[in-house]
């Protein structure tokens, strides 16, 4: 059995791999031109995603993200992971404004971030109870 030290460790990872992963996968759909309303069709998509490492990269980290989570879960509770785990979208929607050029304005970042604290109050209210 883990430690609850280890657990929490391996929850903050399971957030970051699943950030990056989120981030690699929209940045490598880009580089590959598999981005917008061009139609490209779901079997070219697939091929392109077959043989392009970037992907399979972030397929990776997605995995390592989920048995990270799974891990923490057996000594963390759900009623705190879940409200925790809100934290991802507005670091996936600031880390595409950085390192992928993606337009969010501050009104959109200010909903995001809304929406995550009262998601993550909501959980703690709940986890009290």
């Amino acid at each position: 059995m883990i430690s609850t030290r280890v657990a929490a460790l391996l929850f903050v990872l399971s957030i970051l791999l699943l950030i990056a992963s989120q981030l690699m996968i929209k940045w490598r759909f880009n580089a590959l031109g598999l981005q917008g309303e061009q139609g490209h069709g779901l079997w070219l998509t697939v091929r392109h995603a077959v043989v392009d490492i970037g992907l399979w990269t972030a397929g990776l980290l997605v995995l390592a993200g989920a048995a990270m989570w799974y891990a923490a879960m057996t000594k963390l509770p759900l009623s705190f992971m879940l409200p925790a785990a809100a934290i991802v979208s507005p670091l996936v929607a600031l880390g595409a404004h950085v390192t992928l050029g993606e337009r969010v304005t501050t009104a959109e970042f200010v909903l995001i971030g809304l929406i995550a604290i009262l998601v993550g109050a909501f959980g703690l209210i709940q986890a009290q109870k």
